[in-house]
């Protein structure tokens, strides 16, 4: 009998905790960090093969019956490595999904930044800064670890397609964590 009490307890404790906590992407502030992984040879070169990346959204519209919910964001992409650097600022908006699993896709305006001071990569002349604008995509999933109210962990996978500067293209996929709040 006091074994019954107790699976009971625990499974009303189950419920009200499930039914109150939000759905991950429910909170309205996230933030993000991760390392990105770039894919090409120049970019490696001048950021090295990981750069760091950090992002902040706000998730706006109100909560409907279909589970999407759009996001401004604000990332940062940053590394260096053979005494070149490359850095991308990106504002955007993108649109997900808000159940435990959840994908979805952004558009962004990226500012891209290079410099070069070594001339071991190929990107010539030597000691050239280049900077430029343009429109880039991303495409994410990821998985909710945990949630309870007001705080949301989730693990985050992704793909960032951004404009290619003076033969660098900084695009790169991902993997973070996720924090809704």
């Amino acid at each position: 009998m006091f074994r019954s009490v107790i699976m009971r307890g625990i499974a009303v404790f189950v419920l009200v905790f499930s039914a109150s906590a939000p759905a991950l992407a429910d909170g309205p502030f996230s933030v993000y960090a991760g390392p990105q992984f770039i894919s090409q040879g120049t970019a490696q070169g001048l950021a090295g093969d990981i750069q760091g990346d950090v992002a902040v959204g706000y998730d706006f519209g109100p909560k409907t019956i279909v589970p999407v919910r759009a996001r401004f964001d604000l990332d940062d992409a940053f590394g260096s490595s053979n005494g070149g650097r490359v850095g991308v600022v990106g504002i955007g908006a993108s649109a997900r999904l808000t159940t435990p699993l959840y994908a979805g896709l952004g558009f962004s305006v990226y500012n891209i930044n290079v410099r070069e001071s070594a001339c071991a990569t190929g990107f010539a002349p030597c000691g050239v800064s280049a900077s430029g604008t343009g429109v880039g995509t991303s495409i994410f999933v990821g998985s909710k670890l945990f949630s309870v109210p007001g705080l949301g962990l989730a693990i985050e996978g992704s793909y960032k397609k951004i404009p290619t500067l003076d033969g660098v293209d900084p695009s790169s996929f991902g993997i973070g964590l996720r924090a809704s709040l």
